[in-house]
């Protein structure tokens, strides 16, 4: 083969894996954006709906929530208070303290006072819940189980803790159907998976400063 035929076959040979390469590196890459999973957004069932619209709306208080966690790996029970007051925050899930006030957040041991400058939620693992339980977590959770409903979903409106909720029972497996409660106000009331059972126990308007301390009293 003549030199100068080989020398235009490698050149364009090396242009070829420039271009493959530069397509891998700076080309359009596909996305896999669910858009029933966007907040906000309609799953197109009007019992689950109805608990996402509340859900995802939340009120911004002032309010406090008790709620009782039943972890069922475990077995073990965890108290839990919300307190919410406009513009801050608190979440407290046994022993540690979930603080977020405008752009400042901290989590904190209340038995040490000892805290971190961010939200921990690894500190709460165990308990199988995030500071956002009452809320957003259980909204992406329902959204979560709405994409894999095998069936109807069953509504109902039980008073819990005194007060009237909406509730959805969503079918995943043959035998599991997760049940999601919420107030009026967009606040948690009851969900009941695989996982935990969480209910709420007691809710007044108003919040108590002590549940903005970094140490328990």
């Amino acid at each position: 083969m003549p030199a100068k035929r080989t020398s235009s076959l490698v050149a364009a040979a090396i242009a070829l894996a420039a271009l493959l390469l530069t397509a891998c590196v700076t080309g359009e890459r596909p996305t896999f954006v669910d858009a029933e999973s966007a907040p906000g957004t309609p799953v197109g069932d009007p019992a689950v709906d109805a608990v996402l619209g509340r859900l995802e709306n939340q009120a911004t208080g002032p309010f406090t929530a008790e709620y009782t966690i039943l972890t069922k790996f475990t077995g073990a029970t965890t108290n839990a208070t919300v307190a919410v007051d406009v513009d801050r925050r608190s979440i407290t899930i046994a022993n540690i303290r979930f603080l977020i006030e405008g752009s400042r957040t901290g989590t904190c041991n209340l038995d040490s006072g000892r805290c971190s400058n961010s939200i921990d939620d690894a500190r709460v693992s165990d308990i199988q819940v995030t500071h956002q339980f009452y809320g957003e977590a259980t909204a992406r959770r329902l959204r979560a189980d709405a994409a894999r409903n095998i069936g109807a979903t069953t509504p109902s409106a039980p008073t819990i803790a005194g007060l009237a909720s909406a509730c959805v029972a969503v079918p995943v497996t043959a035998d599991g159907s997760p049940t999601y409660c919420v107030l009026e106000n967009g606040l948690l009331a009851r969900m009941d998976n695989g996982d935990v059972l969480i209910e709420l126990t007691s809710f007044g308007d108003g919040v108590d400063e002590q549940q903005f301390l970094a140490v328990g009293t």
